[in-house]
């Protein structure tokens, strides 16, 4: 689940103003034109991959412990966001860019009450900055964040049943791209060191791109990773 006392208000703002557009080609990755009556998002933020799986289900059910998040989720008609565990069954369980956050033992209780032929599909992207923090020469250290973590070192009684890895890439522009770059705690940590408020901070960073960037528009490149499992081998 995410981290609280990373993702506050702002977190969660620059979380709902931009994510890049890749929720759904990486879960297309795996999911290709399977269909799902009710899938649990889990660790769903603002519920940009609950949107991606509305594409593939009936209904989505988002969950997610941070009240920062639900405060600003995105509204869509098939999906219902809630912070309390639901008790409902499910015919696909999904952790995107959430099983870093949560335990063994928790994914063992989001499985409990997946349906006897369930899937449970895991994601991440990784975006790579290197070119922008190479123009505006800064050097973030390591996030320590394991993108393609995954369900292979636990004794679930899975079975794997596909696993990919794509490259994409994505056009923003500099107030996105601010946005998105504030969502990574390494990055923010070192911007963060001038000292300044959380919404001067954002002003700081976008200044910067507008100064250092050759165009309006930014190709960013990234690496999208997925695996599905069975619920049972």
């Amino acid at each position: 689940m995410h981290k609280i006392e990373e993702y506050g208000i702002f977190g969660a703002l620059n979380y709902k103003n931009f994510r890049p557009p890749l929720h759904q080609p990486i879960l297309s990755q795996c999911l290709k034109n399977q269909a799902f009556n009710l899938a649990l998002d889990v660790g769903c933020g603002v519920g940009h991959s609950s949107i991606g799986l509305s594409h593939f289900c009936k209904r989505v059910t988002g969950y997610d412990i941070s009240k920062y998040m639900l405060k600003h989720v995105i509204k869509h008609e098939k999906i219902t966001y809630t912070s309390t565990k639901p008790i409902i069954e499910y015919d696909l369980l999904c952790f995107f860019g959430s099983l870093n956050y949560v335990t063994e033992s928790d994914v063992i209780g989001f499985i409990k009450n997946l349906t006897i032929n369930g899937k449970i599909i895991c994601c991440d992207f990784k975006i790579n900055y290197n070119p922008i923090l190479k123009i505006l020469k800064i050097n973030p250290s390591e996030k320590g964040y394991n993108y393609q973590k995954n369900l292979n070192d636990y004794n679930l009684n899975l079975k794997l049943i596909e696993s990919k890895s794509s490259s994409f890439e994505f056009e923003c522009d500099s107030i996105q791209l601010s946005h998105l770059m504030l969502t990574e705690p390494n990055i923010k940590k070192l911007i963060s060191k001038k000292n300044v408020g959380q919404k001067k901070l954002s002003q700081i960073l976008l200044k910067e791109l507008n100064d250092e960037l050759p165009s309006k528009r930014i190709k960013i490149s990234s690496k999208g990773y997925c695996m599905l499992y069975n619920n049972r081998t």
